[in-house]
C-alpha cells in the first residue's frame, strides 16, 4: 500500500544505439530509457511500482537505478517482478553486424541457375 499513490503519467521512451555494454565492453547495444512520468497523489517520495516482464527483467541495466523487488509471481508471460522505479533502462545487445555475403561460394553445379 506503500505505492499504492504512485501513478504513471505520460511515459516516454527514448533510445540511445550502438553504446559499450555496462556488463560487456566487447558488445554493442541498444539502450531503452523508460521514464514513467510517475506523479503522486500525496506529497511523498515514493517510487513508482509496477511488474517487469521477464524480458525487461533480463534486460534491466544499472541495478542500483532500478530497484527489483523480491515479490514475484507466475503469469501468463512468464516470472514476473515487481520493480520500484520511475525511471528504466533496458540493454538489449545488437549482435554481430549482418553481411550480405554468403559464408561460403555456391556450388560448382549451381552456379548458371543462379
Amino acid at each position: 500500500k506503500a505505492h499504492a499513490h504512485v501513478l504513471p503519467n505520460s511515459p516516454t521512451i527514448d533510445f540511445e544505439y550502438s553504446t559499450t555494454s555496462d556488463v560487456n565492453d566487447n558488445d554493442d547495444v541498444a539502450k531503452i530509457h523508460i521514464d514513467w512520468d510517475a506523479t503522486s497523489t500525496l506529497d511523498s517520495s515514493e517510487e513508482l511500482l509496477m511488474f517487469g516482464l521477464p524480458h525487461h527483467l533480463e534486460s534491466l541495466s544499472a541495478p542500483g537505478e532500478s530497484n527489483t523487488t523480491d515479490f514475484c509471481v507466475n503469469s501468463f508471460h512468464g516470472h514476473t517482478c515487481l520493480v520500484a522505479s520511475s525511471k528504466w533502462t533496458l540493454e538489449e545487445s545488437l549482435g554481430a553486424p549482418l553481411s550480405f555475403l554468403a559464408p561460403r561460394p555456391p556450388k560448382a553445379d549451381l552456379v548458371p541457375v543462379i
